[in-house]
């Protein structure tokens, strides 16, 4: 036998020690059967990753076509195995309709298998789902829940869902505070989005901590990091824009400082019955920051309001442009309507309102009315900032059409009308270059609502129909079809 040296000789003296003594080679077999065991699941753990990889190619065409078919093989095959990341992948597919068919309930139950093992990105792809109302009703609440699931885990995009909402105070008590401790968490991980807020709370410095420099900085760190808003801050030199708003004159809170209003957002009672409600209030809408401490903003507003038997019609112009209407019913002492129904009445909207509540002080003989006007952003698909509307009641016009049809029209409309005191109404229309083409009979009418019948015979165009009462002429335009 060739004699044995050096590493070899250790060798056999250790096998042989293992041979003849039973208790080290039981030892030893069992730490052999321990390292196959943790380089078999590193195996496993590889490959799922590298057909995940695969996957993800196929599914966005990644240096290949798409081809969401085999993403989904490779999913499939992954999820029998339990591998909560091909969970998530696979209910992003239905959550995006890549490949299948979008299906909001079938990607909702892939996160929540995917949440229920620990997966924290599933956590937060349930949140957002939650937050937006994807195939379920909105519930900020429950949003928050999932985001902070996956922040308690360290994924970044908790950190900026469970950030978004308490600086918003969506679903959780409205702290600026604890949200920034958020968005830091997330920032520390390169989040562009957690940059983005932490940038933003520094520039517009809503709770008095402004720091035009520090946003600025975060700003360039989140363009580096790809944050797709971002070069149209630079573009448009946003932070100067908002140093210059931050540095105005403060006196257009006059209204404020003489207690016309507190600076803290008021509670309301809602005590505004439908006659006090009734006619057109104009005055100033306040808009505050989230946490409803601090007026940001203010702008001329005017609300022509119809409450009749629980009901309410409300119409928001600004400059004399009607910017939303506004029908709600009256549940309790507060007025409400969902926003579907918004959004059928305003087609094509940036916002609708969502909720509108109304309290009336009367201060030395005539009533102010406090109106708190929640409006819902429709891309955003949430509340905007907080506002508060201080109006006075303007004296009713003594004529006021209320209804035209119809309009366009072809020979015939009707017109309806309300006037104050009985008087007598003559119809007269003219053309786009101010020459009369209709001159109705003069005929008396009594007080309150009226309607009249004008059949007439024009070209197609547009015209303006006046009814000229004894001191007053009121307007409104019409179309030839």
């Amino acid at each position: 036998m060739e004699a044995l040296t050096g590493n070899n000789q250790q060798n056999y003296n250790s096998m042989k020690d293992l041979l003849y003594k039973p208790q080290r080679a039981l030892s030893f077999l069992a730490l052999l059967i321990v390292m196959i065991a943790i380089n078999t699941l590193h195996a496993e753990s590889y490959s799922d990753n590298v057909l995940l990889s695969l996957a993800k190619k196929y599914r966005l065409g990644i240096n290949c076509d798409v081809n969401p078919q085999k993403a989904f093989k490779i999913y499939s095959s992954l999820i029998e195995k339990g591998s909560t990341k091909a969970m998530d992948e696979m209910g992003n597919m239905f959550l995006k309709g890549e490949g299948v068919n979008q299906d909001y309930p079938t990607a909702m139950q892939y996160f929540k298998q995917a949440s229920d093992l620990g997966n924290a990105q599933a956590a937060y792809h349930l949140g957002t789902m939650y937050h937006k109302g994807y195939g379920v009703k909105q519930d900020f609440a429950q949003a928050f829940e999932y985001y902070d699931k996956a922040a308690q885990a360290g994924n970044h995009n908790g950190y900026y869902g469970a950030g978004y909402l308490t600086y918003k105070g969506f679903g959780i008590q409205q702290d600026y505070e604890k949200s920034i401790a958020y968005f830091e968490k997330g920032a520390a991980l390169n989040d562009n989005s957690c940059e983005y807020m932490l940038a933003l709370y520094y520039l517009t410095g809503h709770d008095d901590k402004q720091d035009f420099d520090k946003g600025k900085q975060l700003l360039y760190k989140t363009l580096k990091h790809g944050h797709p808003w971002m070069e149209d801050f630079t573009k448009y030199n946003v932070v100067d824009s908002l140093r210059k708003v931050a540095l105005s004159d403060q006196g257009k809170w006059a209204e404020v400082k003489t207690g016309r209003i507190t600076r803290k957002k008021r509670i309301f009672e809602n005590n505004a019955t439908d006659s006090i409600l009734q006619g057109k209030w104009v005055g100033k809408l306040y808009t505050y920051d989230w946490s409803g401490q601090k007026i940001e903003r203010e702008q001329a507003i005017r609300l022509n309001l119809k409450a009749d038997n629980g009901t309410l019609a409300l119409q928001w112009y600004e400059n004399d442009s009607l910017l939303t209407n506004y029908n709600a019913d009256r549940l309790g002492n507060k007025f409400t309507a969902t926003v579907s129904s918004q959004l059928e009445l305003n087609q094509n909207a940036q916002w609708v309102l969502s909720a509108t509540d109304f309290d009336v002080d009367n201060k030395k003989g005539k009533n102010i009315l406090y109106a708190n006007l929640q409006r819902y952003g429709i891309e955003l698909r949430e509340p905007m900032y907080p506002t508060l509307a201080v109006l006075e009641k303007m004296p009713n016009d003594p004529i006021t059409i209320t209804n035209i049809y119809p309009n366009p029209f072809q020979n015939n409309i009707k017109v309806d009308f309300e006037i104050i005191s009985g008087q007598k109404i003559k119809p007269e229309i003219y053309n786009n270059i101010g020459v009369k083409v209709y001159a109705g009979t003069k005929l008396n009418y009594p007080k309150g609502k009226n309607s009249m019948n004008i059949n007439l015979s024009l070209p197609q165009g547009i015209y303006t129909l006046y009814l000229k009462g004894d001191n007053y002429i009121c307007s409104h335009n019409i179309i030839r079809k």
